[in-house]
């Protein structure tokens, strides 16, 4: 919600094609040698454990009875429209491995799990389509204005460097309980190291919130964007500590049509919690120690010190800085909405430090 994102196309989405056309034709053959696969399979998956796992799952499917069949295969093609389940399209059901019926569990868990361990990172694959996951990664980045933050919480940076482990890549639809799924890139995007675990995304089924809302947060969906507000309630004085209840942090949707969309992302990604938690542990502590940095010289008046703290605003850049929209909500309420007495008092607590040469330890 803080980025409208562009999903990149690549040649890695062939291998979700190559399954795609498996289930497609599972049912006008009698046995598996009568399927028909692209014509690099062979060279690349030949003489690797792929044929066996797709065979395991042809012989089970097979054994199926013909309406559990049906079922089978209107379940993983509807699931595999991730865009539409979140926009709560065309009554669309999404269903998990353990709807599925027993015996055919294992062998499609396996199947899949195979395809995101082995097959996709196997070097003939990529070397046949030029092409790897760290590729696929680099252009996400360039396609969206060379991002440097996450682009799910913009809490945390976002580098791709080699000589490190490469950005982690979340299912949207988690592998755990939609491992059919797991190689779909329309299910797949790149994700910073803290959004993606547990206790924030992890194994979180996104589409929970459609028991609440008309539509769940997907990555690539169209929107207009967030605003985050700070307000205190009880503005603090010099002296006094500030606390949870003096403050409030209002994240709200641009269009009032992006509610649902708003409120499904924040409980995705913890974002009330974590956004809470980078005002009271960061700004509230460390604002004061930018502002002198930026502005060694105290303001004489408060027309000076608002302007000031307007271009310390604009220091911050929301696709390259972590952090960034936090420290705006703080310092557009000193510009637009605090007290004259509580501005005159920072201002004068500036005046005061550059006069006895103290370094700020920072508080309010």
């Amino acid at each position: 919600m803080i980025f409208n994102l562009v999903k990149n196309e690549t040649d890695l989405r062939e291998l979700h094609k190559l399954t795609e056309s498996f289930f497609a034709q599972v049912d006008s053959v009698v046995s598996f040698d009568e399927i028909i696969f692209p014509e690099w399979y062979e060279a690349v998956f030949g003489r690797t454990g792929l044929g066996t796992k797709l065979e395991e799952l042809f012989e089970v499917y097979k054994k199926l009875p013909e309406q559990q069949q049906r079922k089978v295969i209107t379940a993983i093609q509807e699931t595999n429209k991730v865009s539409d389940l979140c926009e709560n399209n065309f009554g669309l059901k999404a269903v998990c491995l353990e709807k599925f019926p027993e015996e055919f569990q294992l062998p499609l868990k396996e199947l899949f799990i195979y395809l995101w361990e082995n097959a996709l990172p196997f070097h003939k694959f990529q070397a046949h389509f030029s092409t790897g996951l760290n590729n696929y990664i680099d252009e996400f980045i360039a396609r969206n204005g060379h991002i440097e933050v996450c682009p799910f919480c913009a809490l945390e940076s976002f580098y791709n460097f080699s000589g490190q482990s490469r950005i982690e890549i979340d299912h949207w639809l988690c592998k755990k309980q939609y491992p059919h799924l797991a190689v779909n890139f329309d299910n797949l995007v790149p994700i910073g190291h803290y959004c993606n675990p547990s206790p924030v995304k992890g194994d979180k089924d996104v589409l929970a919130s459609l028991n609440k809302h008309q539509r769940a947060y997907y990555p690539y969906c169209k929107h207009d964007g967030i605003s985050v507000v700070f307000n205190f309630l009880n503005e603090p004085t010099l002296t006094n500590e500030i606390k949870k209840g003096d403050w409030e942090l209002v994240i709200k949707p641009n269009n009032p049509k992006d509610k649902d969309l708003v409120e499904s992302w924040k409980n995705i990604f913890n974002i009330q919690q974590r956004y809470e938690g980078v005002i009271s542990d960061n700004v509230f502590k460390l604002w004061e120690n930018k502002y002198v940095k930026r502005f060694p010289e105290p303001a004489n008046n408060l027309v000076v010190f608002r302007s000031n703290i307007l271009k310390l605003k604009e220091t911050f850049n929301r696709k390259e800085q972590p952090l960034t929209l936090m420290y705006w909500a703080f310092l557009d309420y000193l510009i637009e909405r605090a007290s004259e007495r509580y501005l005159e008092g920072l201002r004068c607590n500036f005046e005061r430090l550059a006069e006895s040469g103290k370094k700020l330890e920072g508080s309010h």
